[in-house]
């Protein structure tokens, strides 16, 4: 098994090869001696093309991260200042790395967050996105302040470790999920016991956690797309895991009558978070694998909505509160980034977990 970078240092690896320009980073492809068709085509974003590199030099047949840095190491200062490695500092329990952060809790795991930046868009669908339901609209604009999002859907190992500290207002089930694994998202959780783990980590930190609004929650699924998902008009099976299906042909009897079935529609239970690619702003599972609960009271539409980004906890109904994302167990359209449902605050299932937000200063 090849040796592994310390979780800091291949974050800090991942960001230099962000930042290199294509012509460099052909170097370290070829330094290493990765295989060209292992990346993305011509065009793919940054972080898709370094995440597929690291995800091939930790892979049996790659050259191993600590290699990769080496060769990393060795171009930039080859080019002579051409490309900075980001810098790293501390600032109490908080591992700043540029933008994104990695929070230590107890039982040594760690919870890692995703800067998000400022920005403008427009929340919910248009009357011709298909599969739209009316309470999706009316779309309207909203002007987002930059914050902190949890890179996945809060793990098992991670929630358990948050019950380990202090009660604030209640009790915290330790291994509350039906699907069992410390990187599968926890479920079974519901509204109360969310803002619970919110207000432990907070108090731990010494920062302000919270679950994400409605509209930072959108805002960040969509990652700069208008599409009805953040991967484009439709998903895939090797996207998302949620409920679609897989076809292919079949011959019948001495190859006549070839017919179309269906192979397979649901991996029926939920994947170890970071399965799937991330979106653009580096966010992974934000369609499908657990629904995630948001602040915001339920309302029948976003009229008079706030257009700050900020929760919608006047008016609507209080009994019910915002869910976003779909699960495992949902079919696509029900994974789209403008859908929206709600549940009563006590509600639990196994399709239903949380992502935390670190709130602006």
């Amino acid at each position: 098994m090849t040796e592994k970078l310390s979780p800091q240092d291949r974050l800090r690896l991942l960001r230099t090869l962000n930042g290199l320009p294509s012509s460099i980073f052909e170097e370290v492809r070829i330094g290493v001696g990765a295989p060209k068709q292992v990346l993305p085509g011509d065009g793919a974003e940054p972080g898709k093309r370094s995440a597929a590199l690291m995800d091939w030099a930790d892979s049996k047949v790659g050259c191993g991260e600590v290699k990769l840095k080496q060769v990393v190491d060795e171009v930039v200062a080859h080019h002579r200042g051409a490309v900075s490695p980001p810098a790293v500092s501390s600032v109490s329990n908080i591992s700043v790395l540029e933008q994104d952060l990695q929070v230590k809790l107890p039982n040594n795991t760690l919870l890692e967050l995703v800067h998000i930046p400022s920005g403008v868009f427009y929340m919910g669908s248009p009357t011709n996105e298909e599969g739209r339901y009316g309470y999706e609209g009316p779309q309207h604009r909203v002007k987002m302040p930059g914050f902190y999002m949890g890179k996945y859907p809060i793990t098992q190992a991670q929630w358990y470790a948050v019950s380990l500290l202090d009660e604030v207002e209640q009790t915290l089930s330790p291994r509350p999920s039906y699907f069992k694994g410390d990187h599968r998202p926890v479920e079974k959780v519901n509204w109360y016991e969310a803002m619970e783990f919110c207000n432990r980590l907070s108090v731990h930190t010494g920062q302000q956690y919270r679950l994400p609004s409605e509209a930072e929650w959108e805002y960040a699924c969509r990652a700069g797309t208008s599409s009805r998902y953040s991967f484009g008009e439709d998903i895939t099976w090797d996207q998302v895991n949620c409920r679609i299906e897989k076809k292919k042909i079949v011959d019948g009897v001495l190859g006549i009558g070839r017919r179309e079935i269906v192979e397979e529609t649901s991996r029926g239970k939920t994947t170890e978070v970071g399965s799937f690619l991330s979106n653009a702003f580096g966010l992974c599972d934000m369609h499908g694998n657990v629904w995630e609960w948001c602040l915001d009271h339920w309302h029948d539409s976003y009229d008079s909505s706030p257009s700050d980004g900020s929760a919608w906890i006047e008016g609507g109904n209080s009994n019910r509160r915002v869910k976003r994302g779909g699960s495992w167990f949902n079919d696509p359209r029900l994974c789209r980034s403008a859908y929206r449902r709600c549940s009563t605050p006590d509600f639990r299932s196994r399709n239903l977990g949380i992502r935390v937000v670190l709130a602006p200063r």
